[in-house]
């Protein structure tokens, strides 16, 4: 008998089918939003579920695999496949959020750039697509057959479920959709899309408000989380510390919007994250706990220095210890003065004293104390003289420059 040499074998075992990541015939037994429930159930990772589509052609769900991450794998199969919606999820995937996919995206268009510019010439380019489309004329590629392509993606068709029925669905186990109905999980989908992409004005982020207050529990979190994802200036954050306070609501939606809100600038949001944790039977204190462990400052750790084992217990005391500890070694590897911290330093004392929050009697002359402590740091007192020389009309910035002043004349 004649043996195969190693490397053939081994090269014979590699070739060997991947297991599924789902039983086949329970699969094939589900129509395609069944199909959708179970992938985004799975703990299987994008990778295997995009080898294991590409290879049974399944593209509709590589299609929304593609619009809903940031995996670019997904894209990759599609235009492998010559699937007929590959060059619309790569245009709408310019102007995603996340750089990677961004770069993805564009690459893969350039690797095939007569259909690419085919098509960009056939339907127009707007945004990042217009830069790709001059790249590619300079190229000048041959010309290539676009006919069975899809047209681009329609905004409003695309991100339909943003603006969902009442009453939705829970598919869960089932096996076939009704066609007539509308369920949780497209709504989450069209969430993930939203997400996903850089859309982040009016209309999209008035219709992704609007479902923090739906009937349903899951989307109400799964849109309150979704704000976390947008920048700081365009967050709902008085919407969403509504909702973390609204009588009746949920634990779970609580912990939502905390977790959305909190990535707000906002010195009410700074305030809240700080009362909540040293409130530990509140829904959301291990939220704040979390979140000042990432976002914490030296005022976080003389606050959290109150609690004490005789009035929250020694679990409590111990939590929040280690999230001083995290804010310690944070604030040791920073160096110099970060961009806009003392701007931000102010602001949040001047919201607290004209809102007479409670944090207003320690964080006021803990942040006047501690960037008098800077002033022969060249940054900080470039930044105050820079913030004495606005002319703000509003209270809270009229404050922030009254402080300010007083800090470089040396007053208390």
């Amino acid at each position: 008998m004649k043996l195969i040499p190693s490397l053939v074998l081994l090269s014979a075992m590699a070739c060997a089918e991947e297991p599924a990541p789902v039983d086949v015939k329970d699969w094939e037994s589900r129509d395609v939003e069944a199909r959708w429930v179970l992938l985004r159930s799975s703990a299987a990772g994008a990778e295997t579920w995009t080898r294991f589509l590409k290879n049974r052609r399944e593209n509709e769900l590589l299609e929304w695999m593609s619009v809903t991450g940031r995996e670019t794998e997904p894209l990759l199969a599609l235009a492998e496949n010559k699937a007929p919606q590959w060059i619309r999820c790569a245009v709408w995937a310019l102007q995603n959020a996340d750089s990677h996919s961004r770069e993805g995206s564009k690459k893969v268009l350039m690797d095939r750039p007569g259909e690419s510019l085919a098509w960009l010439r056939k339907h127009g380019a707007k945004g990042p697509a217009k830069d790709l489309l001059a790249e590619l004329e300079k190229l000048a590629p041959a010309s290539a057959d676009i006919s069975a392509l899809f047209p681009p993606f329609d905004e409003e068709t695309l991100l339909a479920d943003l603006l969902p029925p009442k009453i939705l669905l829970e598919l869960g186990f089932g096996r076939k959709a009704e066609a007539d109905k509308r369920y949780v999980h497209q709504v989450e989908r069209a969430i993930d899309i939203l997400t996903a992409s850089s859309l982040r004005d009016l209309p999209w982020s008035r219709r992704l408000l609007a479902l923090t207050s739906h009937a349903s529990t899951a989307v109400r979190v799964k849109s309150c989380l979704a704000f976390s994802h947008f920048p700081p200036e365009k967050i709902p954050f008085e919407a969403l510390l509504a909702l973390v306070e609204k009588a009746g609501e949920k634990k779970e939606v609580r912990e939502a919007a905390l977790l959305g809100g909190s990535y707000s600038g906002h010195p009410s949001v700074y305030a809240r994250l700080h009362r909540i944790a040293l409130n530990p039977s509140h829904d959301g204190w291990r939220v704040a706990v979390s979140r000042l462990a990432e976002t914490g400052d030296g005022f976080t750790l003389l606050y959290l220095r109150g609690a004490t084992a005789e009035e929250f217990g020694p679990a409590v005391v111990e939590a929040l210890e280690k999230t001083s500890e995290q804010i310690r070694k944070r604030l040791a590897g920073e160096k110099g003065t970060a961009p806009g911290e003392i701007e931000r330093m102010l602001a949040r004392a001047a919201w607290a004293d004209i809102a007479c929050d409670p944090l207003e009697a320690t964080l006021i002359p803990w942040t006047l104390d501690d960037i008098r402590s800077r002033l022969g740091v060249p940054d900080v007192r470039v930044a105050l003289e820079a913030i004495v020389k606005t002319d703000p009309a509003a209270p809270e910035e009229k404050r922030v420059r009254e402080y300010a002043k007083r800090l470089l004349e040396g007053g208390k």
